[in-house]
C-alpha cells in the first residue's frame, strides 16, 4: 500500500491549509450524517407533549367555547336589530309618518341599513308606504298590524300628502332637539293631545327639559297678527317657554312679534336644514 505524503513546508510541518481541509472534511461528514439519521425518523424530543386523550380533550374545549362565542354574538346582533324594530315601530307611531331619510338619521344608521330594516318590517306587515313626491325618499307608516305592535294606543293613521311638508320639518325639529339637547324628554302631537283641554291650542310637540314644558311649534306657512298673538298667548300661559321654527316668511313674522316685548316666553328660531343621505 502507498504511504499518501502529507504536504510539509521547508521546516517540515504540515501546511494549515491542509489541516483545515481535512477537518473541515470531516465536519462535513458529520453534519451529513446527523442531516440523514433525521431524514431517516428521527424526531425531535417529545419532551413536554401532552398525551393524546389530554390534547383531544383541549381541541374540544376550544371549539365548544368558540361556538360559544359565536352563538353569544349572534343573540346580541338580533338583540341589537329587535331594539332597533321596537324603536322604530314606536317612532312611527308617535311622529305618524317619517321618510326613509330621516327615519335611518334617528336610529342612527346608514341609508342601506335602514332600507333593511324597512325591508323585514315590510315582510312581516308591519309598514305601509308611499312615493307622494317625484324626488323625495319613501314614506313609511304603521300598518294597523304594526300600530297595535308598537303598544302605543294610537290608531292606525295614514298621511296625506298635504301634511308631508310639515310632517318633515316637525320631523327635523325633532332630530335637531334630539342632537342638541338629548337629556330633554319629546312629547309627541299625540300624546299632548290625550292630556290637553278641550279648549286649550294645540302644540305641535312639547320638549320636557330641566323640570320646564317648552311648547314647540313649526310654522312654514304665514299666518295673520292676531293669530300669531292669541297662539302665543295661550301657550304662554301654560308653558315656561314657546319655541317656534319657521319657513323664511313665518320667521319673519314671528321676529316682528318678538320685538313687540308682550310675550318674553317667546323664542323664534330658522327651521333646521337637515342632511338628506
Amino acid at each position: 500500500m502507498r504511504r499518501t505524503r502529507r504536504a510539509r513546508n521547508p521546516q517540515g510541518r504540515e501546511e494549515p491549509s491542509a489541516r483545515r481541509g481535512l477537518a473541515g472534511l470531516a465536519a462535513g461528514a458529520i453534519i451529513r450524517g446527523r442531516s440523514s439519521r433525521r431524514r431517516r425518523g428521527a424526531r425531535p424530543s417529545d419532551r413536554g407533549a401532552l398525551p393524546a386523550g389530554r390534547a383531544a380533550s383541549l381541541r374540544v374545549a376550544r371549539k365548544r367555547a368558540f361556538a360559544l362565542a359565536m352563538h353569544a354574538q349572534q343573540e346580541q346582533s338580533q338583540s341589537k336589530g329587535l331594539d332597533r324594530e321596537a324603536g322604530a315601530l314606536r317612532l312611527l307611531s308617535e311622529q305618524v309618518a317619517i321618510p326613509l331619510d330621516q327615519l335611518t338619521r334617528f336610529l342612527g344608521l346608514e341609508l342601506e341599513q335602514g332600507a333593511l330594516l324597512v325591508r323585514r318590517l315590510e315582510r312581516q306587515g308591519l309598514l305601509e308606504s308611499r312615493r307622494f313626491l317625484v324626488r323625495d325618499y319613501r314614506w313609511l307608516w304603521l300598518s294597523r298590524r304594526g300600530a297595535q305592535r308598537a303598544a302605543t294606543g294610537f290608531p292606525y293613521r295614514e298621511p296625506d300628502v298635504s301634511s308631508i311638508g310639515h310632517r318633515r320639518a316637525l320631523n327635523e325639529v325633532r332630530l335637531y332637539l334630539g342632537a342638541r339637547a338629548p337629556e330633554g324628554r319629546w312629547v309627541c302631537e299625540r300624546v299632548v293631545y290625550r292630556r290637553r283641554d278641550p279648549e286649550d291650542h294645540l302644540p305641535d310637540a312639547v320638549l320636557e327639559i330641566d323640570g320646564e314644558r317648552h311648547a314647540i311649534e313649526v310654522e312654514l306657512s304665514t299666518k295673520t297678527n292676531p293669530e300669531i298673538h292669541q297662539i302665543v298667548s295661550e301657550h304662554s300661559k301654560r308653558y315656561d317657554a314657546v319655541l317656534y321654527f319657521c319657513g323664511p316668511h313665518p320667521y319673519n313674522l314671528l321676529k316682528r312679534v318678538q320685538a313687540e316685548g308682550r310675550w318674553p316666553k317667546l323664542i323664534v328660531r330658522r327651521l333646521p336644514q337637515g342632511d338628506r343621505c
